[in-house]
């Protein structure tokens, strides 16, 4: 019997799923709606405007009726459904009418967002749209073969059109930023797989407005080229004046136009001998995570250290290859409240060396459920009921002594694995925090300093963990000081100097973990020498106000160095007033007060407070030229 105030659906109302309701009005509006299958006594629902509560309801409440309209609507045709002609309806992955055939401008479009999608995975042949029948599938039941998927040929045609668009728009970038004066940097390296090479070039830079850019410049095919250093040069000087990065090439038949060094500001590569050959005309330097990548092997090869790894590769092959011992496992630690988990492989390419890291990180967390496991396969195998299918891992068990190099290894190598993790980064600059992580990283190193790591201090080191720690701190010393060319120095010094967090850094570490001599002194002389090569203010006599001038700070990000460098038991790690000696190398410019200010917080986002500050009265063409080019190094 129909409850007070509650009336039929209008006409007007033509969605099919009106027919199970009866609503109540407030004027011209709906307010509630009561339903006909629900016992009588059923409180009334509130219109939310739109038929989606009333379908939900018939899903969760009355599956039949749901079921019977589903069926009802899809053998239907024109208005009955509810729908409009040629409209539909896609709500909670479910499609309430067959769409129709698209136009060729909506064919063209539904092809670019496939490819897009065929790109945006590296597990997804470009080929799979024809090739995989589901994909076909899914299409032929929305369109009803009125839509064919693209097929390999028409992929790559719209690969080849999206590339030029891409292309435009970095070259469009790029020619704002040099008309503005500011070059950008390029980093190469050659991929080789299956007899196929491909010489692949990066350009990055940081825009007026302070926002960092890292693009493909090009991905050069290499498999039938010398990988010689003039290949490389060649093939990098092409590919900087196709994008408009200077000329290079013969514009009239008797000139010969070189001009693309004069345009780059910096390069990064490995220590590969053809690409240091083929990049010397330009300024630049070996890649830092590489380099650290090579100063971390001195470690992990010095004798004793090198077998405990190889065990540790060893026990990591059998917990995943033996499905039975992984189980065992996982019961063993589950019993010590530890996660289930199985220690990793040693497959990291980004560092050439997490993955060992990882890989022993993973068994210093797991010792007890593995030296347990020992225990019982031992008694197992004592009993000729072997705990595993086969036998566990034999001469790869570690004796005490070894575990004890698993742990303090791990907490030599935690250091060099943060300083990886943060100059891995490619969403902001990492050029001015090479000096400071890496002195941190020698400090660590060094005979006669504390290893610390996560709370805990080791005060008397395994005799083959000294020796391999002293090896590592003897090639991070060859490499970024002793064997660093004066000029490479000075380009991190001036980066370091241009960070508003640690431009009162006084290089200590470089001082007394290492022989180098690089002051803070010479620093700032090496900062002046780019700031006038660029701008040369008039020089006035320095007012010394007895007070560092305040700013704001910024805003404030998610901390990243800051907790790295604030374990350092030396003064280097950001903030200080200047050293004695310092500030009589100061002019009263630009440089002057920006130099002059108090240091910004560490976790402070570094292009954030150089946007912020880009308008300052204290120093308005300071950002430019140089705090762009000199911060984009990697």
């Amino acid at each position: 019997m129909p409850r007070d105030g509650f009336e039929e659906p209008g006409h007007n109302l033509r969605s099919t799923y009106w027919q199970f309701y009866r609503i109540r009005k407030e004027g011209q509006k709906i307010c509630e709606v009561l339903c006909k299958l629900c016992p009588e006594g059923t409180s009334p629902t509130p219109y939310c405007g739109n038929t989606t509560n009333l379908r939900t309801h018939l899903q969760h409440y009355h599956q039949d009726a749901a079921y019977k309209l589903q069926e009802s609507d899809a053998g239907s045709q024109g208005d009955s459904t509810g729908l409009l002609e040629g409209k539909s309806s896609v709500k909670r992955g479910c499609i309430d009418a067959l769409l129709p055939r698209p136009s060729a401008e909506q064919r063209d479009r539904i092809h670019r967002r496939v490819t897009l999608w065929l790109l945006r995975s590296s597990g997804r042949p470009l080929t799979l749209p024809v090739r995989d029948a589901d994909v076909r599938g899914i299409f032929e039941e929305i369109f009803k073969e009125g839509y064919t998927p693209p097929c390999y040929h028409t992929v790559i045609d719209i690969l080849l059109s999206l590339s030029a668009e891409v292309k435009v728009k970095v070259m469009e970038a790029l020619k704002k930023s040099l008309d503005l004066g500011i070059p950008p940097s390029i980093a190469g390296d050659i991929w080789s797989e299956g007899g196929i090479a491909i010489f692949g070039v990066l350009v990055y830079w940081i825009d007026a407005d302070f926002n960092y850019f890292e693009r493909v410049l090009a991905a050069i095919p290499f498999s039938a080229v010398r990988h010689t250093g003039e290949e490389l040069e060649r093939a990098t000087k092409e590919a900087c004046s196709a994008i408009g990065i200077g000329k290079y090439g013969t514009l009239n038949a008797d000139v010969f136009e070189d001009t693309v060094v004069d345009f780059v500001h910096c390069t990064v590569s490995d220590n590969a001998t053809n690409i240091v050959k083929g990049w010397e005309s330009f300024d630049g330097h070996e890649c830092n995570c590489h380099t650290l990548t090579l100063c971390v092997h001195t470690y992990l090869a010095a004798d004793g250290v090198k077998e405990v790894f190889k065990k540790l590769r060893g026990m990591t092959g059998h917990f995943n290859h033996s499905v039975l011992g992984c189980k065992v496992l996982n019961d063993i630690q589950k019993t010590h409240q530890l996660p289930e988990s199985k220690p990793p492989q040693d497959n990291d390419t980004r560092s050439g060396w997490g993955g060992a890291f990882k890989q022993a990180k993973w068994f210093l967390e797991n010792k007890v459920a593995v030296q347990v496991y020992d225990i019982e396969s031992l008694t197992k195998a004592a009993t000729a009921v072997p705990i595993v299918d086969g036998s566990v891992y034999k001469d790869h068990r570690l004796h005490d002594f070894e575990w004890d190099i698993v742990r303090e290894s791990v907490y030599i190598l935690a250091y060099a694995a943060q300083a990886v993790d943060f100059l891995q980064g490619t969403s902001y600059p990492t050029a001015s925090l090479v000096l400071p992580l890496v002195g941190r990283l020698a400090q660590m190193a060094h005979a006669n300093s504390t290893l610390k790591y996560a709370g805990k201090a080791v005060l008397v080191l395994n005799e083959q963990v000294a020796h391999a720690r002293q090896l590592l701190y003897k090639e991070i010393e060859k490499r970024y000081f002793n064997g660093l060319m004066d000029c490479k120095l000075e380009d991190f010094a001036v980066a370091t100097l241009l960070d508003p967090r640690y431009k009162s850094f006084k290089f200590k570490n470089t001082q007394r973990w290492m022989r180098g001599n690089l002051t803070r002194d010479q620093a700032v002389s090496f900062l002046r020498k780019a700031f006038d090569a660029d701008w040369k203010p008039a020089t006035i006599e320095s007012t010394d106000s007895g007070e560092k001038r305040k700013c704001n700070d910024g805003t404030s990000k998610k901390v990243t160095v800051a907790s790295f460098l604030s374990d350092s038991d030396s003064e280097d790690d950001g903030g200080g007033e200047p050293v004695a000696g310092t500030d009589d190398l100061l002019v009263v410019d630009e440089l002057a007060e920006y130099l002059a200010i108090v240091d910004a917080r560490p976790e402070i986002a570094l292009l954030d407070w150089w946007r912020e500050h880009q308008s300052s009265p204290a120093f308005p063409m300071l950002p430019g030229w140089l705090v762009n080019s000199w911060l984009c190094l990697q």
